[in-house]
């Protein structure tokens, strides 16, 4: 017959159970917080992000956790956990910024896979010295995926010398598939909230339309008050080629008393470069002007000596 388990190798394995047995109820508690927060999200999910940051933290016995979105050009952060608040805000004025070389969440994009770093203090790591400063060693990057791309990325580090275990990231990586979910549920609730505005928009302009069949300035008053709800826009105006001197007159304005829609009722635009309206008129197509203030072509309102735009868009009706 085998010989009997001692006493201490019992409470040993009987300890190694109820840690194991704790472990997976933080771990389902965590996951329902997370799925609670989805739940409540609807277009906001900030929540997922920070109970994502504060989970990973805890249950895989990390220094911190932070989430940061990658736009394509830039990092965006999102949510953390285990920082002091004034680190935070700190940490948070240096976005968004560029892709970081020889860092963590830079790798995580560029592969698309976990992305394990052991030693976070050597100086071929982008971010040493903060790595020195808190005395983290390890850290773990995990994408989170939207649409098959790499949306951002959670990264977590260890003090010491703790290793993190892979069961750690295996839980990172299902709070990553989460995060995905929200970031659609999110996406999807903010089309159909579009496509409603754009609806209502388009069904408002019909409906001054079929009271004025025949005037003109109500539909463009219309037009324009349902482009500065959609759009937050802080200026518009509507101009018409007049065939007499062949220039554009204002005839309908968003905000009246500004420097600029008083000078264009008195400035009819000439068709030219100079301007976002004359612009429009001679290419015949939508014009976005991204920094009027330093385009070199663009010199209406420094011409007329009024404060400039930082950025136009012309639409022309035809």
């Amino acid at each position: 017959m085998p010989p009997r388990p001692t006493q201490r190798h019992s409470d040993s394995a009987l300890a190694k159970e109820v840690q194991e047995l704790a472990d997976q109820l933080a771990q389902s508690k965590a996951t329902a917080n997370v799925l609670k927060a989805i739940e409540n999200s609807s277009s906001n999910i900030q929540p997922v992000f920070d109970a994502i940051a504060k989970a990973a933290t805890e249950l895989c016995g990390a220094q911190f956790c932070e989430l940061t979105r990658y736009d394509g050009v830039l990092f965006h952060y999102c949510a953390s956990f285990g920082f002091t608040p004034k680190w935070v805000s700190d940490h948070k004025s240096l976005y968004p910024r560029v892709l970081q070389e020889n860092s963590v969440s830079g790798e995580v994009i560029k592969t698309g896979d976990v992305v394990r770093l052991k030693d976070a203090q050597a100086e071929t790591f982008s971010e040493y010295l903060t790595a020195r400063e808190f005395g983290f060693r390890r850290m773990v990057g995990v994408p989170i995926f939207n649409e098959d791309k790499v949306w951002g990325a959670i990264v977590l580090a260890w003090s010491g010398d703790d290793i993190p275990k892979e069961p750690h990231i295996a839980l990172v990586q299902k709070f990553a598939a989460q995060a995905s979910i929200a970031i659609e549920n999110a996406r999807l609730i903010n089309e159909t909230q579009e496509a409603l505005e754009y609806q209502t928009a388009t069904s408002e302009i019909l409906g001054v339309i079929s009271r004025s069949p025949n005037e003109l300035q109500p539909v463009l008053d219309a037009i324009l008050e349902v482009a500065s709800r959609i759009c937050g826009l802080q200026d518009a105006y509507v101009a018409l080629l007049n065939p007499e001197d062949g220039r554009y007159h204002v005839l309908s304005l968003l905000s009246e008393g500004s420097e600029s829609t008083e000078y264009m009722l008195v400035n009819p635009i000439t068709p030219d470069f100079g301007s976002c309206t004359g612009r429009t008129a001679l290419l015949g197509k939508t014009t976005y002007i991204e920094d009027a203030v330093n385009d070199p072509t663009y010199d209406w309102q420094k011409k007329a000596g009024l404060s400039g735009y930082q950025s136009m868009l012309g639409v022309p009706l035809v």
